[in-house]
């Protein structure tokens, strides 16, 4: 193992999760560079979030975890790894994280930005401003004006380095996050998912399809939004969805839960023996067919040259921008859209190749990598900044 002389230091706004090790591939990192710090800052920014997860925290012994509890200690440690440090922030530039972004400026802290390496194609071509005004209130407006005004006035101490692998969306996520075009190199490489995709073995489950999950109706992203999705409905519409999919095809239909779902405490719940935690590239590389729905993994479809359909059940066709997004995904990768168990009796799974051979150029990996070298390269280039 190589002996660095500097700290790596990741901070998450939401809940440091088990599965997170194998989501950005930490091992691998551990591998390369023994100094790593992972800081957990939600019960500080995301109170609210740190309660809804229930998900397994991480508890390896490889890394050295800190939980933070009010600002008084995240100033305390951010003050005493300022220099031979490099921070990663898992999350962009945005208002519930400002404070971190002030001391940042206040210690002349050296970051970095891999958080959205594994881009969602919805994201490509977004527009910057987005307004929903069902959350016209007093508390929304002052997010809305730091989100897109104060934080692009106040660019001090902008990130030394933004790693990105979708060419469509760089653009986008570079805005999301504090960067300078003048001081913040950009760096095309591949997604995690990627990454994983290429070191990872074949499930061996046999004759299944997979669900790709989206931790639906319960990702604590949700909270505070204007998400209202009847989880009893839901998982009605979808479980009913799915036993159809088994009698037309069947093929037993696997769940790859979301890397924060946990649906152990869950009243309404996809069938618990169906529900593999941690396994989501294993299952889809041995499947049949994959069932997606807005997951940035429906990409997994093409890495594995799988067929995919895309389900919106009611509950979720409600919502006018999860609609959009079904309908954009389904358009996006030639896909056919489920909305109820009637549209299983025409379902397609041919391959529109030319589709997949156009997502293969653009929207994950950017650096032609045909092994999974991700984080030799990230570290490559924080060597770099730390002098």
């Amino acid at each position: 193992m190589k002996k660095n002389k500097y700290t790596i230091i990741l901070l998450f706004d939401t809940p440091a999760l088990q599965n997170d090790i194998k989501k950005f591939r930490l091992q691998e990192l551990k591998r390369i560079h023994e100094d790593i710090i992972i800081g957990d800052l939600s019960s500080v920014l995301k109170p609210l979030v740190d309660e809804s997860v229930t998900a397994q925290r991480i508890n390896s012994k490889d890394f050295k975890k800190i939980i933070f509890k009010n600002k008084k200690e995240i100033k305390k440690f951010i003050s005493l790894h300022t220099d031979n440090c490099f921070y990663f922030p898992m999350f962009d530039d945005y208002y519930e994280v400002r404070y971190i972004y002030y001391l940042f400026v206040k210690y002349n802290i050296k970051y970095g930005y891999i958080n959205n390496l594994n881009p969602d194609v919805a994201d490509a071509g977004i527009p910057k401003v987005q307004i929903s005004t069902s959350k016209l209130n007093a508390k929304h407006i002052k997010q809305g004006i730091y989100n897109r005004i104060i934080r692009k006035l106040n660019c001090f101490c902008p990130a030394c380095l933004y790693f990105y692998a979708n060419d469509l969306s760089r653009d986008h996520y570079f805005w999301r996050g504090n960067c300078s075009e003048r001081k913040t190199k950009k760096v095309g490489v591949h997604s995690f998912d990627y990454d994983n995709f290429m070191a990872s073995e074949v499930s061996k489950e046999q004759n299944y399809a997979v669900y790709l999950d989206v931790y639906s109706p319960y990702h604590p992203d949700m909270i505070g939004t204007d998400w209202d999705i009847d989880p009893q409905k839901y998982f009605e519409n979808m479980n009913g969805i799915f036993d159809e999919i088994e009698r037309k095809t069947g093929c037993k239909v696997l769940i790859a839960a979301h890397p924060r779902a946990n649906y152990n405490d869950k009243i309404y719940s996809f069938k618990k023996e169906n529900i593999y935690y941690g396994q989501t590239i294993e299952l889809v590389k041995g499947a049949n067919f994959l069932i997606g729905s807005w997951s940035t993994t429906n990409q997994m479809a093409v890495m594995a040259n799988k067929p995919l359909v895309i389900v919106c059940e009611d509950e979720i066709w409600r919502n006018q921008r999860y609609r959009k997004i079904c309908m954009h995904q389904a358009a996006f990768f030639g896909s056919k859209m489920i909305r109820n168990k009637c549209d299983i009796k025409d379902l397609d799974f041919r391959i529109n190749q030319n589709i997949y051979e156009d997502i293969r150029k653009k929207y994950w990996c950017v650096d032609n990598a045909i092994k999974p070298d991700l984080w030799k390269k990230i570290i490559y280039q924080v060597d770099s900044e730390i002098v």
